[in-house]
């Protein structure tokens, strides 16, 4: 008799082990579709214009924030609002990545509008475009304008990245005309520096360093 309990019990123990799997199975693929879909939508959530403006407007900030006896510092922390807002805007309208144009401003002028580059060099605005190479560029820009300002950046910037396919040879091309920077040249520092922010910002959040 035990022999023949032993025969009928063992599938039963077997067929339960298998449900048993199954659902276990089926536990870990609905906790794996829940993560999916809460990281789908939190990068619905940063992809979206408002997320995108209080991202740089947060950036903004900070930057202000650090420089406090900068004398454009204030001037700079109340514009921060709508500067943002323009910046993320047309750097949308040019399919830029929008931290990309935030940190370019910000190393190019320091958020200031209308400011004018040393010596005459042809260097204009928020984004210090250098008329004297991008002039054909820009022509149609009123660049006594913000929005004419941040338009003309994002025009260098998108032909770079049209050219050299990529966030880091874009911040070249933006500086030197080139998609990479020999390590020897004046202005190799100067795209190191934006590149490194630019991959802080996304690693640190919204700390202008």
């Amino acid at each position: 008799m035990r022999h023949i309990h032993t025969l009928m019990t063992a599938p039963n123990k077997l067929g339960l082990a298998v449900i048993l799997g199954f659902w276990a199975l089926i536990s870990l693929a609905a906790i794996a579709a829940s993560d999916e879909l809460r990281a789908e939508g939190h990068q619905l959530e940063e992809d979206t214009l408002e997320h995108q403006v209080a991202d740089a407007r947060a950036y903004i900030e900070a930057f202000a924030a650090r420089t406090p006896n900068w004398p454009p510092s204030r001037r700079i922390h109340r514009q921060a609002p709508q500067l943002a807002e323009l910046l993320v805007t047309v750097a949308r309208r040019y399919g830029l990545p929008y931290r990309a144009l935030v940190v370019t401003a910000r190393a190019e002028s320091g958020f200031r509008l209308g400011v004018r580059g040393k010596r005459d060099k042809g260097d204009h605005g928020l984004l210090q475009v250098n008329l004297r190479h991008w002039g054909s560029l820009v022509e149609d820009l009123d660049l006594g304008t913000a929005e004419g300002q941040v338009e003309a950046g994002a025009r260098v910037l998108r032909e770079g990245l049209d050219a050299c396919g990529d966030v880091e040879g874009a911040m070249a091309y933006y500086c030197v005309g080139s998609c990479k920077v020999a390590a020897g040249h004046r202005k190799a520092s100067n795209v190191r520096h934006r590149i490194r922010a630019l991959t802080r910002w996304g690693r640190r959040g919204t700390k202008a360093g």
